[in-house]
């Protein structure tokens, strides 16, 4: 709803009067991020000049989408979820979620010349139940992607990906969030590529 409804007119109350809103702005995001890049782009006229994307798919319309995949997030043990573990995310207000201190950026982990303060310590991490991304998984298992974002979601057979910005797409092939196999198929489509390989995802 954001996309349709708000991104459009706020670019359009900061923009530098007389100058088209899109020109030379380079759209860039990673994994979330890069999903609601390559939506928004969709419908954005004119379209940004050129994306960055890394570990993000370009649509649902992928069968590791509608494959009822148990994602390993699930409890740790790779054992499917539960509806009761999550339902508490489906009613209440809607919210971008809460970054504990153990993962948030904390200045004084740095000195004044922003080398490493040695005697900083990472505040311990503290467990109350799953975080609002558990609802990644939950959505992922029960095939809930393709009918959350049908309406502004484009299936890379759309011809609409023909007249796509130019793109660099960088993704690693163990991922297990987004298919690596999406910026392959995004890839002989857009036709602009760039691949990574990795050991693993960190």
């Amino acid at each position: 709803m954001y996309i349709r409804s708000r991104l459009w007119s706020e670019l359009n109350s900061i923009r530098i009067p007389h100058t088209p809103l899109m020109e030379n702005i380079i759209v860039a995001g990673g994994s979330g991020g890069g999903v609601l890049a390559f939506l928004a782009t969709h419908h954005l006229t004119p379209s940004p000049l050129a994306l960055l994307i890394y570990y993000a798919g370009p649509s649902t319309h992928n069968p590791f989408f509608t494959s009822s995949r148990v994602h390993v997030y699930g409890g740790g043990t790779g054992e499917p979820m539960h509806e009761s573990q999550i339902s508490h995310f489906l009613t209440e207000p809607v919210t971008t979620g809460h970054t504990s201190p153990h993962d948030a950026f904390d200045i004084g982990c740095l000195s004044e010349d922003y080398s490493e303060n040695k005697d900083w310590v990472r505040p311990d991490e503290v467990q109350t139940g799953l975080p609002r991304v558990a609802l990644f998984p939950w959505f992922l298992q029960t095939n809930r992607y393709p009918e959350l974002l049908g309406d502004v979601d484009r299936g890379l057979e759309d011809e609409r990906w023909k007249a796509y910005p130019k793109t660099v797409l960088i993704h690693g092939d163990k991922d297990v969030d987004a298919p690596y196999q999406g910026s392959l198929d995004a890839k002989s489509v857009i036709g602009m590529f760039f691949g990574g390989r990795e050991e693993d995802r960190r």
